[in-house]
């Protein structure tokens, strides 16, 4: 009741909703930006109460909106050091070319973010990128609370040894981290086909309330 998916069929994004603002979790990227603009009025809220911009990692599809929030909101962007650096290096690339962000905040692993009584709590999982920025957080269904993580890169680039060391390592801690209790409940996915959004969105909807 508290997180709604503003995604698209392919790379996802997430609108956490506070008692003292708004939360985005990625931006998109190009002319899918005002569609995300669009979908969160559609949902009634106003993107001028977003307060933090949550980077998951600096590829274009997930960056790319990024700077049209910080200019036109005022919402803080936040990501991890080294993928601060690639966004900067990848927003010139030819196919993918976006504005880079003005750097806000660099979140190190163990950080905590504090807003309108949501606590988000930071995990640097470095491998599909070098500075990838895993989350988790409280997500409400009724009166219940489940503990949520988003994994926030989860395709393995294969260039080499050491990334890919580093990849299986991330992965082990995430899953370590999944069983301690509360257990992680509830997976939110930066793709939406790796997190079946789009196939449990269907089945909330389907659902007896």
């Amino acid at each position: 009741d508290n997180l709604y998916y503003v995604g698209i069929q392919w790379v996802s994004c997430y609108l956490l909703v506070t008692d003292d603002g708004l939360i985005l979790i990625d931006a998109l990227y190009g002319n899918q930006v005002q569609n995300l603009v669009d979908g969160i009025r559609q949902l009634g809220f106003d993107p001028e109460d977003i307060k933090y911009l949550l980077v998951t990692h600096g590829h274009f599809d997930h960056v790319g909106g990024a700077a049209y929030f910080q200019r036109e909101f005022g919402a803080k962007v936040g990501m991890a050091a080294w993928d601060w650096k690639r966004s900067e290096a990848d927003a010139g690339l030819k196919d993918f070319s976006f504005e880079p962000p003005k750097l806000d905040l660099v979140f190190n692993d163990g950080d905590v973010l504090e807003l309108g009584g949501q606590v988000i709590r930071f995990y640097v999982t470095p491998g599909h990128t070098e500075g990838v920025l895993s989350m988790e957080f409280a997500v409400r269904d009724g009166e219940n609370q489940h503990r949520a993580f988003v994994v926030g890169g989860g395709g393995l680039n294969f260039t080499g040894a050491w990334r890919t060391k580093t990849y299986i390592s991330s992965i082990r801690r995430i899953r370590a981290l999944a069983v301690q209790s509360p257990n992680i409940e509830v997976n939110i996915s930066n793709h939406p086909n790796w997190g079946g959004i789009i196939q449990r969105h269907e089945k909330m909807v389907e659902r007896s309330q």
